[in-house]
């Protein structure tokens, strides 16, 4: 819950600034390792702020995350010794001095005193008065160009990684990428034109099988999500299926053994629309996702709810798409907490399942079936070696090419995809 209920019959009003739904958000991930999204979701249906709100605080709170290294660096030089809450404001109120140019000073400081005083103390609110009246003037000392932590705000073993396998310069860029906003993209499915975009309104980013557009009014966004005309998809795993797609004629049976939210299955229902389709995921909470964008999409699929590792059905499939779990090493701008979980032995993990399903995979393809690899990681240990390594243990080929796609100012998510069959 937002709030306790001291009184059974006067509920309290939440919030619905946008700086109180980033603070909230901020605090849940800090103190029970919630996502964002899903906080912000909840917030959202109790609070219901206004669409403005809603914006900025999303933009406050995946930035305040994506760089909190960085902040707390900044943060120490102001004030050494915080509680939970009034760093997670300070950082804030950093974020917004820094990063969201946007954003007055006067509004910065005005907003933050009062969120102190409402959810912490009005001692604390006196601090942050005078403490964020400093930092038009503040003198902050900057983090060493050698120091890629504390200045990109990545642990040192992602860098590390990075570092090994793009050299110093491309994984510069690559960090500097992966810390700004991601851009709205939809594909449109088809030709019909149920919703007129103008050039101010969205531009066209890839034209190919699919047409795929960013959009640059905010405003459009829940219209385009009502269509289903219209998916909200990056270009990268529209271009990665499209690719994938000229190795693979005719399948009948289709599984998505990792299908949640849906993007991946509906992508295959408009390549092959006279298919059989499957479509399995472990969670509950992405399946009821799933069915909702089958509903939605007017699809006819059998859901299942297994483990994509031990996933049975009796029947052989012609392809199988396996969107693998990862280490999200792509979309880092968008799954804001992903960076701080990435350890050795979180990729260990990660590569042992990845395993597991694309054995299982294998144990479900028919003789003439394809797999369609995929992942949203640029990490050659999660895509080519990984790769790599199933040719040595299956009868298995690459039919074609890998395809890779890194970050790009542009908006392309990083992610890779390659076609396997059998050999």
């Amino acid at each position: 819950m937002l709030f306790k209920k001291k009184n059974p019959i006067v509920k309290k009003k939440i919030d619905s600034s946008g700086r109180y739904g980033a603070f909230y958000a901020l605090l849940e991930y800090e103190k029970k390792g919630r996502k964002v999204e899903n906080t912000l979701r909840e917030w959202l249906k109790q609070a219901s702020p206004k669409k403005e709100e809603y914006n900025l605080a999303q933009e406050l709170a995946y930035g305040s995350i994506r760089r909190k290294i960085t902040l707390d660096f900044y943060a120490f030089q102001l004030a050494s010794k915080l509680k939970l809450r009034e760093k997670l404001l300070l950082r804030l109120a950093i974020y917004q001095f820094l990063f969201a140019k946007k954003i007055p000073l006067y509004a910065l400081v005005n907003e933050t005193v009062d969120l102190a005083k409402k959810n912490i103390s009005l001692e604390t609110s006196k601090f942050f008065n005078a403490t964020l009246r400093k930092l038009e003037t503040a003198k902050f000392k900057e983090p060493s160009e050698k120091d890629l932590e504390k200045k990109y705000s990545y642990p040192k073993v992602l860098i590390d990684l990075f570092v090994k396998e793009y050299g110093l310069v491309d994984t510069i860029e690559l960090l500097k990428v992966m810390n700004e906003p991601a851009k709205v993209m939809v594909r449109k499915r088809g030709i019909v034109q149920d919703i007129t975009l103008s050039k101010e309104e969205a531009r066209v980013i890839h034209q190919k099988k699919w047409q795929v557009l960013e959009i640059i009014n905010k405003e459009r966004i829940s219209e385009l999500v009502d269509s289903p005309e219209y998916y909200i998809q990056n270009v990268t795993p529209v271009f990665l299926m499209e690719n994938l797609s000229l190795k693979v004629k005719g399948p009948q049976r289709i599984l998505d053994l990792c299908a949640a939210p849906g993007g991946k299955l509906l992508m295959a229902a408009d390549l092959y629309p006279e298919a059989q389709l499957f479509a399995n995921d472990i969670s509950e909470g992405r399946l009821k996702k799933l069915e909702e964008n089958i509903s939605k999409y007017h699809l006819e699929a059998v859901v299942s709810n297994q483990p994509a590792e031990k996933m049975h059905n009796n029947k052989k499939f012609d392809l199988i798409i396996v969107d693998a779990p990862c280490s999200n090493t792509g979309v880092l701008h968008k799954r804001c907490e992903a960076r701080y979980v990435i350890t050795k032995d979180h990729l260990k993990g990660l590569a042992k399942l990845q395993y597991e399903i694309m054995k299982n995979a294998f144990n479900l393809l028919a003789d003439e079936g394809k797999i369609w690899f995929m992942t949203c990681s640029i990490l050659s240990s999660e895509n080519e070696s990984f790769i790599e390594k199933i040719l040595q243990n299956f009868p298995l080929q690459v039919d074609g090419k890998f395809h890779k796609v890194l970050p790009t100012k542009e908006g392309w998510d990083g992610g890779f995809g390659c076609v396997l069959k059998r050999s």
